[in-house]
């Protein structure tokens, strides 16, 4: 342990709606969708090592992303596996080793944006170095989260009893309000499990200034490259 403050972050494929078969990218194919969310994690892990007084612990499943993604972050990151249990299991069991670790404050990434700024992450940072408890949530639009601060060890919000609470909507939230301690909201965003919210990001990226230093290059490249492969209307319209 390097600092009192720890970042996990938990790269995964999400499970994507495609109900809308009229929508530009519910057709991508499962290759593509890999690649597009391996850009997301790169440009996320990108801005959030140029975080200092953090260390970065990255669980992942190594037989589904290189670690050729992370050597040029390899001195400012820790990384674990992820296998094939359950993700809610292993996102508890990763929270209380951390904790166990002796970190006083715990930033959970559970959506890899690579829209969430450092700002935001600072900002959790500093509101959980300001209460003797507390928890501070990134919800998301359709009711789950994004982002978990958290100033105590309180892993069993992800409790499974009633459902997979990373899966069912507003059981992670719900969870969360049952305890008895400060709670904090941050600004809600859509979460990147559906291709019309895809289709949102895609847009966002594009109104990005392309100048900034946490401009999501890679997550850029990408949708640019589906763009022509698929002749996709322009990222601006």
């Amino acid at each position: 342990m390097s600092h009192h403050n720890a970042l996990l972050i938990f790269s995964h494929t999400p499970k994507i709606d495609r109900a809308r078969s009229d929508g530009a990218l519910a057709t991508l194919p499962w290759e593509d969708l890999d690649a597009l969310f391996t850009a997301n994690i790169g440009d996320f892990v990108k801005n959030a090592s140029g975080m200092v007084n953090v260390d970065i612990l990255i669980y992942r499943n190594p037989q589904e992303l290189s670690d050729d993604l992370f050597l040029p972050f390899r001195q400012r990151i820790q990384l674990f596996d992820l296998t094939n249990a359950p993700l809610t299991d292993q996102v508890c069991s990763a929270v209380e080793n951390t904790f166990h670790q002796g970190y006083h404050n715990v930033v959970i990434i559970l959506d890899n944006n690579p829209l969430i700024s450092r700002a935001s992450l600072r900002k959790t940072f500093t509101q959980l170095g300001y209460e003797d408890d507390c928890i501070v949530v990134g919800p998301t639009i359709e009711g789950k989260c994004y982002m978990i601060g958290m100033k105590m060890d309180h892993s069993r919000i992800f409790d499974s009893t009633e459902g997979d609470p990373l899966n069912k909507s507003s059981l992670l939230m719900k969870n969360i309000c049952s305890l008895e301690t400060m709670l904090f909201l941050l600004n809600p965003v859509n979460s990147l499990d559906s291709t019309d919210n895809l289709m949102l990001l895609m847009k966002n990226i594009e109104a990005f200034d392309k100048s900034d230093v946490e401009f999501p290059v890679k997550t850029y490249a990408v949708f640019k490259m589906l763009e022509k492969k698929y002749k996709l209307k322009r990222l601006s319209e």
